[in-house]
């Protein structure tokens, strides 16, 4: 990888399930101990203390006709509060070929965890939709997985449905007829 102007050794792999037929490919960057990416690959702003990226996805937004709802998503939520992972735009070349306008988005692992100061050991849920297809917001569908993912943790339901509250209190206030997941 060059970035910058530096080289860099990486290992490459196909990132995504249901993307990986599609001609415009996600990628899973990672770089070895010692040779971290050290130029900042978001879009927010570079923390003040220098980071040795070791990880980094690069999303084609194949069936994103915009480029932007995945970056446009966590700029949303971060808005709100909401720490996400940071997103940035590249254009990518491999072998001097013209890929196309890709994402960088930060993934969401033990480091992130780490440098949000977040406690160790913790659990990381993924929401996965089968599909891909759109529904209409129902309360109770978060509500009913969110007890069945929580339910052997010392959390009741009066704050899973005041949690849920806030949550589509802050939706229903920025007056967005759709939000993307």
């Amino acid at each position: 990888l060059c970035a910058h102007g530096q080289s860099y050794a990486i290992e490459l792999e196909l990132q995504g399930s249901s993307t990986r037929r599609l001609a415009k490919k996600s990628f899973d960057l990672k770089w070895k101990r010692g040779a971290e990416l050290h130029v900042w690959p978001y879009d927010d702003a570079q923390p003040s203390e220098p980071v040795a990226i070791r990880k980094l996805f690069l999303k084609a937004m194949a069936k994103d006709q915009s480029l932007i709802r995945e970056a446009l998503s966590f700029d949303l939520y971060r808005a709100l509060g909401y720490a996400t992972p940071h997103t940035g735009f590249v254009n990518l070349r491999i072998n001097g070929a013209y890929w196309g306008l890709y994402a960088t988005i930060e993934p969401v692992n033990e480091a992130y965890i780490a440098a949000r100061g977040y406690p160790e050991g913790g659990r990381l849920y993924k929401a996965v939709r089968k599909h891909g297809s759109r529904a209409d917001f129902d309360p109770a569908k978060p509500r009913a997985s969110m007890l069945l993912a929580l339910r052997k943790r010392p959390v009741s339901v009066e704050q899973v449905d005041a949690a849920l509250e806030r949550i589509q209190d802050k939706l229903l206030a920025s007056g967005a007829k759709e939000v993307n997941s």
